[in-house]
């Protein structure tokens, strides 16, 4: 590969690639087709036979150890295979439409997809058992960098899912996005439009957790430019937000000696 470039023919009827997935360790590179899955050494591009063809697949991502891929599938259903064996090791059954994304938590314990039937779902790894039907996340889904919040969009709309009681708890509306993918160190997403545009966005600040208890409160959050300002009132109907401390990178605060009813983090300038 001498320039750089390496065109592989995908067969006797140059099937379409819906998607290309690499292996965590680079090794495979895994290609959703009209007719399956295709599975080649990444090196030199040799096949690796790989189960029976599922229909066209539309997605495909690797676990976080690599040893199993999971495939969205036009047969309503996504299919979690080993690697390198290709061998079925499941299917997840529900979805009532075609699949269209699937992700692997960080931890690779959770999949989420999302399907023309409007849903995305959360699903047990090891049983294939739904956790979570999340309506209007159908399009594509992807999970926070720590796998507490689920990313779904569909219709141009990005909502925010929180993991542990799949309640919504944000939404960005009118992007006139198609697709997406979240960095890897949670701080920004990327989407691309109908018109060409593509936008670089920092993600938004989500609490991910508060406990109090006796005079502490114990507060989390993910997301923003990774400088922050804790602020908190007594009163939302008058008075005004106040600093509680200076910026910081930190993303957990303990608030000792304060029994404030009310909190913010907020997300400031960090070129």
């Amino acid at each position: 590969m001498s320039d750089g470039v390496r065109l592989w023919i995908g067969g006797p009827d140059n099937q379409l690639a819906y998607s290309v997935s690499f292996s965590p360790d680079d090794s495979l590179l895994a290609i959703g087709r009209t007719d399956g899955i295709n599975v080649r050494y990444a090196e030199n591009g040799i096949g690796i036979p790989f189960g029976e063809p599922p229909g066209i697949v539309f997605s495909l991502c690797f676990s976080p150890g690599g040893q199993s891929l999971a495939s969205a599938n036009d047969n309503f259903n996504v299919s979690l295979w080993r690697v390198p064996e290709g061998t079925l090791i499941h299917d997840f059954v529900g979805h009532s439409d075609a699949v269209t994304s699937v992700d692997f938590s960080t931890g690779g314990s959770l999949l989420a997809t999302a399907s023309a039937d409007g849903t995305a779902r959360v699903w047990n790894v090891t049983n294939a058992e739904p956790l979570l039907i999340l309506e209007g996340g159908g399009g594509a889904a992807k999970f926070s960098a720590n796998g507490s919040l689920l990313y779904t969009l569909s219709g141009g709309t990005f909502k925010i899912w929180r993991i542990a009681s799949g309640s919504c708890v944000g939404a960005i509306t009118n992007t006139g996005a198609i697709c997406f993918d979240i960095a890897k160190n949670g701080k920004y997403f990327a989407y691309g439009t109908g018109s060409g545009a593509v936008v670089l966005a920092r993600l938004p600040v989500v609490i991910d957790s508060i406990t109090r208890s006796g005079n502490q409160t114990v507060l989390s959050w993910q997301g923003g430019s990774g400088l922050y300002q804790l602020q908190s009132r007594t009163n939302l109907m008058k008075g005004s937000w106040e600093n509680l401390g200076s910026t910081s990178t930190n993303t957990t605060v303990t608030n000792i000696g304060s029994l404030t009813p009310f909190f913010r983090v907020m997300s400031v300038s960090n070129p």
